[in-house]
């Protein structure tokens, strides 16, 4: 894509000089005059455009490199968290465990004395 646009601007630059030479109405020193200034802008135009595209360059290398370095973090990360997930997981469960008990076991005391009510009662 660069090179199509360096390209452009070399034929725009050069098709645009020429024409001017070409159809200029003024002296050959005035036109050389302004044939030089368009000839450094054009330069300038240049510079600026190979300066951009070294500091995109630069930036998208800086970027790829930030990017590879966050995923071998995440890929560091996750084995950490899910370990850590696991072992709060288990402890939970281990705490649960008995709560659970006791409740089913007082669920069943509580059906055993709703029973003996009903059957106090007939």
């Amino acid at each position: 894509m660069s090179q199509g646009f360096i390209k452009g601007i070399l034929f725009g630059a050069t098709a645009g000089s020429l024409g001017g030479l070409l159809l200029a109405p003024q002296s050959g020193q005035k036109t050389q005059e302004k044939v030089k200034e368009k000839l450094e802008k054009t330069a300038d135009s240049f510079d600026e455009t190979a300066e951009v595209t070294k500091e995109l360059k630069n930036s998208i290398q800086n970027f790829s490199k930030e990017l590879l370095l966050t995923q071998e973090v995440i890929q560091e990360t996750i084995p950490f968290i899910k370990s850590s997930l696991k072992k709060d997981m288990d402890a939970f469960s281990f705490q649960v465990e008995p709560r659970l008990e006791r409740i089913n076991e007082q669920s069943e005391h509580l059906k055993e004395h709703l029973t003996s009510l009903d059957n106090d009662d007939v």
